[in-house]
């Protein structure tokens, strides 16, 4: 079972508040039915289309903040760097 403030890695070394929200249940309910046809699994791609960029819409739409850079950016870094390529292939 799912427990807040752990992960099935362990805890987290980091939390980040990125706000309060008023928007009611059955609102996120909605949204959540609108966009899960971009984060169906056969959409996912774990460089360009993953939980980052499904919790940063979920986190932008509850609260207007965004996920932080240094956790969306994560993949971009990745794929930016030398190995990125050879990286992409391998996982495409």
């Amino acid at each position: 079972s799912d427990h807040p403030g752990r992960t099935p890695y362990g805890v987290p070394i980091e939390k980040i508040d990125l706000g309060v929200t008023q928007i009611p249940e059955d609102v996120f309910m909605e949204f959540l039915q609108d966009i899960s046809p971009r984060f169906a699994m056969d959409k996912y791609d774990l460089l360009e289309n993953n939980c980052n960029d499904f919790s940063n819409e979920a986190a932008v739409f509850l609260t207007g903040n965004g996920i932080p850079d240094k956790v969306s950016g994560l993949p971009g870094e990745v794929l930016n760097s030398p190995l990125g390529p050879m990286i992409k292939q391998m996982i495409s």
